[in-house]
């Protein structure tokens, strides 16, 4: 029986696709571990489409500031189309998430919106009888799953 140390699912928040995606040094590794022990234990990985949106308006301030260039903005798209291949969407699709998304959301700012899909997903995972962690390298994101039952926050590390 799965244990939340033994997740079932995994809902990959936009933190780790950016790093994957943009190969971020100190990052980059741990999502492609993850996701290489998900795909060797028949993890599946989730998350909502606004992921895609979310990495590619980052991977665009990347390449603003310069810490991309052309070139590695471009395989920075590939990879990112590389990843979304291999992340499920939500089951029952985008809708079932809003009504789950705006009560989670609700006591935080609105600046948590986007978070609270991610933890939706886990929400509706769980409900379908799965163990879930919410992979992030966001602090706030991973102790905000920890609060849901049957969820684990697993924050990456920078390093």
């Amino acid at each position: 029986m799965a244990t939340p140390s033994n997740p079932t699912a995994a809902v990959l928040d936009a933190s780790a696709a950016v790093a994957y995606a943009a190969r971020e040094p100190g990052r980059f590794g741990h999502v492609a571990s993850h996701l290489a022990a998900n795909n060797a234990t028949g993890r599946d990985s989730y998350a909502p489409g606004l992921i895609v949106g979310e990495t590619l308006h980052v991977l665009c301030k990347k390449l603003a500031r310069g810490e991309l260039d052309a070139t590695t903005h471009a395989a920075a798209v590939v990879d990112l189309i590389d990843l979304m291949n291999g992340v499920r969407p939500p089951p029952g699709g985008e809708a079932g998430l809003i009504a789950p998304a705006a009560r989670l959301g609700g006591g935080y700012t609105c600046a948590k919106s986007n978070d609270s899909l991610y933890l939706a997903l886990a929400e509706r995972l769980v409900a379908a009888g799965e163990v879930v962690e919410v992979v992030t390298f966001d602090d706030d994101q991973a102790k905000w799953a920890e609060r849901l039952p049957g969820v684990t926050g697993r924050r990456l590390p920078d390093s």
